[in-house]
């Protein structure tokens, strides 16, 4: 498969909003496999892992390294070249695991949950 395949298939995948049109076999179905090994988590937004993947393959490399790859997913961000690309803030898996901690700017939960200890 080519790049330029594989960028227009992300590119309409996500201006239609359903991954679910492109998850039954190619390179998002691939993707979101050796994510899923890599991450140990089941549960990946297919969304998210057509956007980091079309933005991972904006790289000339066929396929990123599993650093990238786990990098992308829990940061939400994409280096190249010494430059960060933000992919997500708010939907990186770091926010899963820092379960006392909630993205900045995202509200924690309903007015005055700040007033209770962290469950931990």
């Amino acid at each position: 498969m080519r790049r330029r395949t594989l960028l227009a298939g992300c590119a309409t995948l996500a201006a239609a909003g359903s991954a679910v049109l492109f998850l039954s076999e190619g390179p998002l179905q691939r993707f979101i496999d050796r994510s899923r090994s890599l991450t140990g988590i089941s549960d990946l937004d297919p969304q998210l892992a057509a956007e980091l993947l079309a933005t991972l393959a904006a790289d000339d490399s066929p396929d990123p390294n599993d650093v990238d790859l786990l990098t992308a997913w829990y940061a939400g961000a994409i280096e190249r070249d010494g430059t960060w690309e933000l992919v997500t803030y708010r939907d990186a898996l770091i926010w899963q695991i820092l379960t006392f901690a909630h993205p900045l700017g995202v509200c924690g939960g309903a007015f005055g949950s700040w007033a209770h200890p962290p469950e931990l």
